[in-house]
């Protein structure tokens, strides 16, 4: 039993030696980006809808490297779609997505940023709902924004 004390000890010191007293300081540093998606009001289920990923760093346009991957589902049907949006050099990145009939849908976004993955997703009323699906989306619009740090 003694034996082993002292591996797990100088394991366990090793471990603590590597460990830079700087890296706090530099996440602290950092300026949290945010973003939200938008879509034009009333969508319909006729045709593909144009949506916009805004991401923003201190309340200004901040620059995707990576592709940012949207995903549409519904409670009925469960995955129905994804779609990469490339970044744009000049301006917002924007896609069309067709949403397949009248409905309640939740459209993700998987945003890849320099110091972490920031996730969004946004509830969609599509056409015209029922008034149950009418009070899921107005409850969800009252909740904060999601988004952070992955």
């Amino acid at each position: 039993m003694k034996k082993m004390w002292m591996p797990a000890l100088l394991l366990l010191l090793g471990a603590c030696s590597s460990l830079d007293v700087n890296n706090h300081a530099d996440y602290n540093n950092q300026t949290p980006v945010s973003a939200f998606i938008h879509t034009d009001k009333p969508i319909v289920a006729v045709g593909p809808e144009p949506v916009q990923v805004h991401v923003l760093r201190n309340g200004e346009p901040y620059k995707i490297q990576e592709d940012i991957k949207l995903t549409l589902s519904s409670s009925e049907k469960g995955m129905i779609e994804t779609t990469s949006v490339e970044p744009q050099e000049d301006s917002t990145p924007e896609t069309l997505i067709e949403f397949p009939e009248d409905g309640l849908y939740r459209l993700h976004a998987d945003i890849p940023v320099k110091e972490h993955n920031l996730q969004v997703t946004k509830r969609i009323g599509v056409g015209n709902l029922t008034p149950s699906e009418q009070q899921m989306l107005n409850a969800n619009q009252h909740s904060t924004p999601a988004g952070g740090h992955h």
